[in-house]
This record gives C-alpha cells, structure tokens and sequence, in this order.
C-alpha cells in the first residue's frame, strides 16, 4: 500500500495589501501527518521603490485548524501574491512526521542561529521542507531573510543566515521514511562564482529522485542576479548544480536528495520570458491525486531561479525580483504552467522544474483526497 494518502493542491491569492489567506483541507485530512510545498509569484508589484522588498513576497505555510494558511509579514504592502501549494499527506504507519517552528530574532539569543530539538531521525530516511516569512528589519537585505535548514544531528533542525537584521519567523517539516518508502541523502553546495558542484554519496535513479532545499546568502547586493539560483540533479544521478548569473558573495545552498521507492519524478529546465505570463510544459502523464511540481532544490521560498540574460537596465536588478518568482501548477494530466509577472523589469529567468508523482506503480494506493480550490 502506498505511503502517500494524498496529494492536495491548491492555488491561494493573497491580495493587495493583504498578509494572509487560507484554503480547506479535505475533510477527514490528519494535518498532523502533512507536509506542504509551494512555490509562488507576484501578480500585482508595488511601486518601483518597493520592488526589491523581500518582505513584500516571501511566504510561510502553516496548518491552521483543518485550514492550509499562506502567509507574509510587512504590513502595508501594496502588492498580490499568488501561491501554489502541494500539500502531502502521508501515512502514519510508513512515515513519520514533524513540524515545528524557527525564529531568527535580531539581537535575541536567535540571532543568526536557531536550533530545535527534535524526536531522533535516520538522516539517510527524512528530508527538512522551511518556510519562513520576514517579520521585520531591512526589506531588501538579502542577507538577513535567505534562512538554510538542516540536521545538524539526529535529534537536531538547525536555521542559520548571514547578518542578524530583523526578523524571520516560519515553520518547518520533518518526514521520515520508517518503512523504506523513500531514502535520502544530503549535501551543501557553496557558489562563489557562477555556479558550483556537489556529488552524492551513492548514485541514484534520477527519475525516482527530486531535490528540496534552502541557502544562505552573504552577498553584499540586493541583485537578483546575485541571490537568485536554479538547483538541478544531473542525467548522472550524482551530480548536482547550483546556477546563479551573478558572482558577488557566496550563496551556500543545504539541500535532500529523495529517491522513491516507487513513482517517478521527471525534471527539466523552461527560459521563462519576461514578457510573457504563462507558458507550458508537455510532462509525461500523471495521476493527479498523487503528483505535485516543485522548483528543483530550492522549494520556490523567494529564489525562484537565475537570469540567463541581462536584467533590465532602466530599472536595475533590484527592481526585477518580481520576475524572479515562478509558480508551478499542474492543470492536467500532462501539463505543467510556468506562471511569472510581467510587471517588474521583464527580465527572462531560468527555471528549474521537478513533477513528483509519489504514487507507486503497481501499488494499491489509499483513498484520494483531492482538492483543488483557487481564490
């Protein structure tokens, strides 16, 4: 029987001058057992002087009551949001789940640290999803608001960042597989220039295996072409590369390797133009009560990919952010939509793409609970 009870998808808008909204889970859903993944976009930019403002997009996602709620924190904000979420319910006999939460508080004993004690895991069977959100300190300062999660034991989640300024509050999701639904395995990539490698211990099957992870950032600028990057697992099955454009600082990317047992994940890359809205992506057929799309490596917190071209001059790299942020959106059994805004510079940007179809083949998978609810 399959590890997966369900795949829930939803598109949730978070509207001009909003900071939250909310969708129903189906009924019968054990919140408890759930892990979330999003990506998301900017449909609507704040006026030119507000563009860069990472508190303006970034989003948490967090179980309220039977509700999924997306979040942000900089009241005032002038701009919409819209935000694509998987959420993975898993089965408790197979698969263990943890959720918690992280603060970075400037000038509090989480400063740039924040360690949680967690109920022992077997890092090579669990994987960490974060999302967090800025509460407060500099809108646009990369470095205090890019937060990297890992184990840093078996018993362990720890969140770091580069400089102590404001704010950053989130959730995170531990998953471990108890009965060899999934191994996993981790690693950390270092970019000081343009892009950089890492290997993994063990080769695997790249079209069982998908990647989730997060970065810090001890880059000097707010450009996007510094800050933003693509993830990909090479054809190998043991390489991975972390692509940015630009080469001031280093980002320092943590992220899980998860190979399924059963399913398939199929992966690829879409220039993603600047003018242009919404583009498609031909995927190879998939049950919709078990799949999902996730940015490859980076779970679409913020970093939604790397300019493969010059970003626009007039406006400058700041003001292109918008356009750095990508949803994914599965519309039908063999479509994936690449959604960005047009509103920023219209710079292009490479995106990284990952489908995961968790169920297995041959497998006797549980009931569905599907959802799909746009606002």
């Amino acid at each position: 029987m399959s590890a997966i009870v369900s795949v829930q998808r939803f598109t949730i808008a978070i509207g001009t001058g909003s900071l939250s909204n909310t969708a129903a889970l189906a009924g019968g859903t054990v919140t408890a057992n759930c892990v979330p993944f999003v990506t998301n976009r900017v449909t609507t930019v704040d006026p030119p002087n507000q563009q860069g403002f990472l508190g303006n997009y970034q989003v948490n996602a967090r179980f309220s009551g039977s509700n999924i709620e997306v979040h942000r924190d900089r009241t005032g904000t002038s701009c919409a949001v819209e935000v694509e979420v998987a959420v993975v319910e898993f089965d408790s006999a197979k698969v263990d789940v943890q959720q918690d939460v992280l603060q970075l508080t400037s000038g509090g004993s989480f400063d740039l640290t924040d360690t949680v004690v967690i109920t022992t895991v077997d890092q090579t069977a669990a994987f960490l999803v974060s999302h967090h959100y800025q509460n407060s300190g500099i809108p646009q300062q990369w470095r205090s608001h890019l937060v990297r999660g890992l184990f840093s034991a078996n018993n362990k989640v720890t969140h770091n960042r580069d400089v102590g300024d404001g704010t950053n509050d989130g959730n995170f999701y531990v998953a471990e597989a108890t009965a060899g639904d999934f191994s996993v395995q981790s690693l950390s990539i270092a970019v000081t220039g343009t892009s950089n490698t890492g290997t993994l211990g063990t080769t695997i099957d790249p079209d069982k295996t998908f990647l989730v992870g997060s970065v810090w950032a001890d880059t000097t600028t707010d450009a996007n072409e510094d800050n933003t990057y693509i993830v990909e697992l090479e054809s190998d099955g043991s390489t991975v590369t972390v692509t940015r454009k630009g080469t001031d600082g280093t980002l320092n990317w943590h992220g899980f390797a998860i190979t399924i047992a059963e399913g398939k994940v199929q992966r690829g890359t879409i220039s993603a133009q600047g003018a242009t809205a919404s583009q498609d992506v031909t995927i190879d057929a998939v049950d919709l009560d078990y799949a999902m799309a996730v940015h490859a490596g980076n779970n679409g917190n913020v970093v939604g990919g790397a300019f493969p071209s010059a970003v626009d001059s007039a406006t400058g790299p700041n003001d292109d952010k918008p356009d750095a942020l990508v949803t994914l959106e599965l519309v039908n059994t063999t479509t994936l939509r690449v959604k960005h805004s047009t509103g920023g510079g219209e710079a292009d940007n490479d995106i990284s793409w990952e489908v995961v179809e968790w169920a297995g083949y041959g497998s006797t998978p549980a009931t569905p609970r599907r959802v799909m609810v746009i606002t």
